[in-house]
């Protein structure tokens, strides 16, 4: 799953989902896009190097710090923390 033009797009084996559309013709546009790129993907196949590192889990201070520090989250700040740590696992 990835974000395009504040757009998520799922791809599948047998499906591509892509949310918020206007209409048929933009669902067309998305689309003729993604399969022009999974295209590119697959002709340079070769040259790309799959990345096999493991990102660090984050932590909970540096989270905490990037919350806005404002009254309504600190009533909130329970919920946030709840949050991250369901993340972490």
């Amino acid at each position: 799953m990835f974000q395009n033009n504040g757009r998520l797009i799922a791809v599948h084996p047998k499906k591509i989902a892509v949310n918020a559309l206007k209409d048929e013709g933009e669902a067309d546009k998305i689309l003729n896009w993604i399969t022009g790129e999974i295209n590119d993907i697959w002709e340079n196949r070769d040259e790309i190097k799959p990345c096999e590192s493991v990102p660090e889990k984050p932590k909970i201070i540096e989270v905490l710090k990037l919350l806005p520090q404002t009254v309504e989250s600190a009533v909130s700040l329970h919920v946030w923390f709840f949050q991250l740590l369901l993340l972490r696992e």
